[in-house]
């Protein structure tokens, strides 16, 4: 977006952002609902859900839409602005981003769906041995079933340090695994569960593929540790980059070779 000469002028440009991203939502999925991001307001029958027939254009004040668009960042120097909502569709994302992705990209706005649809999520830790190739909606229903609590898998850099930046002008010192994360009030019952199948002293793994479970660098609280985990870093980014083409199948054969 560009930049304005006023707050309010900003504002007023944001809402129309805004509104034109619910109208492609509505247009891939007509009865698609926008509800207040937090508890409280959902709960409060005086504050509607966006539907088609309550838009972001009829919210008389910009802490309204900030009550649906939350956290709110400051523009940044590309002009971007980024938010947390909340989406509650009648199809699949994926049959959703099918229908929208063209729309969407035409105007820049690009949507980035947590793993797991808990509000407050936790990185559960990341998966040494794992790979781009496999499915993650797959590790994801699986390893939920396991522990009885919704997790979510994504293929995503690792942290290494406690102010752990992205940098897009050099991606190739950012080392890549499959994140576990569910919910931050169920955090240590779910590492606790999944050292069963991918602790340290594991043998038998739940698809027969052999993968650890790393907790995450700012949980890690010993200095060896954090030094025992750079090595892991490090096996984990030759493995990716040794492996041209891999399969859940294929990966597995390989170990047990």
């Amino acid at each position: 977006m560009k930049t304005t000469k006023s707050e309010d002028k900003e504002q007023e440009v944001i809402q129309k952002a805004f509104q034109k991203f619910q109208d492609i939502a509505l247009q891939a999925d007509p009865l698609m609902v926008i509800p207040p991001y937090f508890a409280l307001d959902r709960n409060d029958r005086t504050v509607p859900h966006l539907t088609a027939s309550c838009m972001v254009s009829a919210l008389d004040s910009f802490s309204s839409i900030k009550g649906y668009f939350s956290k709110l960042s400051s523009r940044n120097n590309k002009g971007n602005i980024y938010c947390s909502d909340i989406l509650t569709q009648n199809i699949t994302f994926n049959d959703f981003m099918d229908k929208a992705r063209s729309a969407l990209i035409n105007l820049d706005y690009g949507i980035f769906p947590k793993a797991s649809d808990h509000k407050e999520t936790a990185e559960i830790g990341w998966l040494l041995h794992s790979t781009r190739y496999q499915d993650e909606e797959r590790l994801s229903e699986m390893i939920s079933n396991l522990v009885q609590e919704k997790i979510g898998a994504k293929w995503r850099p690792i942290r290494t340090n406690e102010r752990f930046k992205k940098n897009p002008d050099d991606p190739t010192k950012r080392k890549f695994a499959i994140h576990l994360e569910g919910s931050s009030q169920k955090a240590g019952i779910i590492r606790q569960k999944l050292a069963r199948w991918y602790g340290s002293k594991a043998k038998i793994f739940p698809d027969g593929t052999k993968m650890r479970l790393v907790p995450s660098f700012q949980s890690i609280i010993s200095f060896t540790y954090k030094t025992n985990n750079a090595s892991l870093v490090a096996c984990q980014a030759a493995l990716s980059k040794g492996l041209c083409y891999s399969s859940t199948w294929d990966f597995c054969q390989s170990c047990s070779g």
